[in-house]
């Protein structure tokens, strides 16, 4: 009955698969104690396909009762290796952080005890556990998990993998945070194309062009960060499937850029369209919130409105939790002492 609905699922017949699962697991929950394992695969079935239908949280509640049912003696390994790499994924994009760290931290402990410590799966894993370091600031140790993960992917992918080019994307932009802007935008660059050459046009090269234009303005190229940006903003307009959140976020760093290059009224009018998307449809996202923040207070500064160029940057840097980055904090504290000193400057 799962793989029946399975199938109706990949025929776009997602109500009928749905339906099937709930029948599959009705019929199991009746029995669970004779066959767990079946009862903890038609749950992870429906979680997945609630997960499809946007139901986050009911994904959730599904993964939660198959894990558990793992949870016994006995239980396949590699079966519960799944289901808590797939949990984790789910809270991570409820950006629940601190419940899927110790979920994707066994899910990795797992994979290196059956598989090895350089296992190709790792590399997708590593991943995860980067955004969740990248939340709580530990970018130290998300430094050096970039890293392996760089060096697995290599080892295992000689030719082109959108694994590879995502662990390239990203260790570039880590590269860059050190402060290396040459060997960083080098590993960004050849991310970029190798996502090109793969034909992803979402997620992978979004991200990619995104870390690429921010590293290129913060080094003074604004001209060629407004044409990175511009790009990746141009794919988001063109592929309406494209992750809302990420567009967002380019939109709020490409109206920095262009308020960058003097242009204030359009600056200001896409800063406060990409903080409006961001507040009404991703409230728990504030680090992309606060990058919005930043691009309209360079927008009203461009505008010679010093004072409330201030008291925005003031909102960003007076929440701690809008920025956990040192080095952006000071960046972001220099830029506020310039807005002041033009306000003192306007008003003599």
């Amino acid at each position: 009955m799962i793989n029946l609905a399975v199938i109706a699922d990949v025929r776009g017949q997602g109500g009928g698969s749905k339906a099937l699962v709930e029948r599959a697991v009705a019929i199991l929950e009746a029995g669970a104690a004779t066959d767990p394992e079946a009862l903890a695969n038609a749950y992870n079935a429906l979680g997945n396909i609630v997960r499809n239908e946007g139901d986050l949280a009911g994904a959730s509640k599904y993964m939660r009762r198959a894990l558990d049912l793992y949870e016994q003696p006995g239980s396949d390994p590699m079966g519960r290796l799944s289901l808590l790499y797939n949990l984790a994924i789910i809270l991570i994009d409820q950006e629940q952080y601190a419940e899927a760290e110790p979920l994707i931290r066994e899910a990795i402990t797992l994979t290196e005890e059956t598989q090895g410590v350089d296992a190709a799966p790792l590399t997708i894993m590593l991943s995860s556990l980067e955004q969740i370091l990248v939340w709580r600031g530990a970018l130290d140790e998300e430094f050096a998990v970039g890293e392996r993960r760089v060096a697995i992917a290599r080892k295992h992918f000689k030719a082109d993998h959108p694994w590879l080019a995502g662990a390239l994307a990203a260790h570039g932009w880590q590269i860059v945070g050190k402060g290396n802007w040459q060997q960083g935008e080098a590993l960004l660059d050849e991310g970029i194309a190798m996502f090109r050459r793969l034909g992803d046009t979402n997620m992978g090269l979004l991200g990619a062009l995104r870390y690429l234009g921010v590293s290129q303005a913060r080094r003074g190229d604004v001209a060629l960060a407004f044409a990175t940006l511009d790009q990746a903003y141009a794919y988001c307009r063109a592929n309406t499937g494209a992750n809302k959140l990420m567009c967002a976020t380019i939109r709020a760093n490409r109206a920095h850029v262009d308020a960058m290059r003097g242009n204030g009224v359009s600056a200001l009018a896409e800063a406060d369209l990409a903080l409006a998307e961001l507040r009404e449809r991703f409230p728990r996202s504030r680090d992309e919130q606060a990058q919005a923040l930043v691009a309209r207070a360079a927008a009203l500064f461009a505008l010679s409105r010093f004072d409330e160029a201030v008291a925005v940057q003031h909102q960003v840097l007076d929440d701690r939790e809008l920025v956990k980055d040192d080095g952006v904090r000071n960046e972001r504290q220099a830029t506020l002492d310039k807005y002041v000193a033009a306000a003192a400057t306007a008003k003599q």
